[in-house]
């Protein structure tokens, strides 16, 4: 393959993975605050509090906001200011539960370090830590992620949703630092929300792991194209089967133009015209391939490289030649013929295609077939009466799924397809309640 093209593919593939490395999805979360006093959660404890009303622990569920508007506090509550500790003492443990103490499945905290005090004396909480139990409120807990605050005031607090579903009976809130005073550590509000899990979460899942499989059939597939393509630096390509380097032969063509610079070997010869701001950079031996006139079909037949058949999958056609593309002589519509038997045939049809007038090799893939003949039929060109023209034609064999990758690669592909099965069948037994 040409290697301006090589190194196309190769960077259009590296962008599109590192894009597809870098999607994140969310879980599937409810609308309902299962801490918040009004729906039955509780604080279970505090280390401390500045007192027992305006700067309780209790303020930290009870729903009532300190808002700022310009440099201004405005309260739902003049009796709740939020949640002060006692002293300067780090960290500062607060604990919860839902209601009547039962396990939920939890998948995102909303915290608001916002409380009455301004954010220039520096109280808000910053750092700290989620961790869940399962048992009692003393534990066993397990750390589920440390998370920062912003020192800022957002209408709906700052949220942090979980990597995966939590089950929890009680959730420890542990404040690590705040944001730099060394009298008193404040927050506004603490909630929690549950994690969603059926067949809405369940297609979240299996979108994520399409995400994961195709990075996957990516890395698969550069490796195959690696190995089909060596450094360009190198001689030329030996997935090239129809190189005359390699042992390929052009053994016909429907006509050919009577000076050897537009012979049916030129298809083959790896010299490529070649445009420099508009102009041909044309090799003095190799004008390309062109016809005597402008009948159709015109049919050219190569010998491919090789003792016996090889299995090929694509075809590179550069429709550059000396001549300017803008009078229409280049190849445009074309069919794909291979043969295992005899240089006439019998043939089978590998693939329709069309090039586009542009002066740049252009890539088509088609289902692996073995070929010891291809034959080219040029069905049409862009709109020339004179003559039907073409540059250079390669032919790649096909590069077979890498062991153990490729069996990697299917049983995901697997995996897929029997979890959207599943999902489907929960949606309908969903439905059906």
């Amino acid at each position: 393959m040409n290697r301006r093209i090589r190194y196309i593919f190769g960077a259009v593939c590296a962008a599109t993975a590192l894009a597809a490395a870098t999607t994140t999805r969310a879980l599937v979360v409810g609308t309902r605050n299962i801490v918040a006093t009004e729906n039955g959660g509780k604080i279970i404890s505090a280390s401390s509090q500045a007192d027992n009303t305006k700067w309780a622990a209790r303020n930290l569920i009870d729903g009532n906001r300190v808002r700022l508007v310009g440099n201004k506090i405005e309260l739902d509550d003049p009796q709740s200011f939020g949640w002060c500790s006692k002293s300067n003492t780090l960290p500062q443990v607060i604990v919860f539960a839902f209601k009547d103490e039962k396990p939920r499945l939890i998948g995102k905290i909303v915290v608001d370090p916002v409380t009455a005090d301004p954010d220039w004396q520096f109280r808000w909480a910053k750092n700290f830590e989620i961790s869940v139990s399962n048992t009692t409120p003393d534990g066993t807990y397990k750390l589920i992620d440390t998370y920062e605050l912003a020192s800022k005031y957002l209408p709906h607090g700052q949220s942090f949703e979980f990597p995966y579903p939590v089950e929890a009976r009680y959730i420890r809130l542990r404040i690590t630092s705040n944001q730099g005073s060394n009298k008193f550590t404040e927050l506004g509000e603490f909630e929690v929300y549950e994690a969603i899990v059926g067949a809405d979460e369940l297609a979240k899942l299996i979108i994520e792991g399409e995400d994961w499989l195709t990075r996957l059939q990516r890395f698969r597939d550069g490796r195959e194209f690696t190995a089909r393509h060596p450094d360009p630096s190198g001689p030329e390509a030996p997935g090239n089967v129809a190189a005359a380097a390699n042992g390929a032969t052009v053994l016909s063509a429907t006509s050919e133009a009577p000076d050897p610079k537009w012979a049916k070997e030129n298809l083959i010869d790896g010299l490529h015209v070649t445009f420099l701001d508009n102009v041909a950079q044309v090799p003095p031996e190799s004008y390309g391939w062109c016809s005597a006139d402008a009948s159709f079909p015109q049919e050219i037949v190569i010998q491919l490289a090789g003792d016996g058949p090889v299995l090929i999958d694509s075809i590179v056609i550069d429709p550059a030649t000396a001549d300017s593309y803008m009078v229409g002589r280049g190849a445009r519509a074309f069919e794909v013929f291979t043969s295992t038997m005899t240089p006439t045939g019998p043939w089978r049809l590998a693939g329709k295609f069309s090039l586009m007038n542009r002066p740049t090799p252009q890539a088509f893939d088609f289902t692996s077939a073995e070929a010891k003949w291809l034959k080219i039929r040029v069905l049409g060109n862009h709109g020339s009466d004179k003559f039907v023209e073409m540059g250079e034609v390669e032919i790649y064999q096909a590069i077979l799924p890498q062991e153990p990758l490729g069996q990697i690669v299917s049983q995901g592909e697997n995996l897929i397809r029997e979890l959207k099965q599943y999902r489907d069948e929960l949606r309908s037994s969903e439905t059906a309640r």
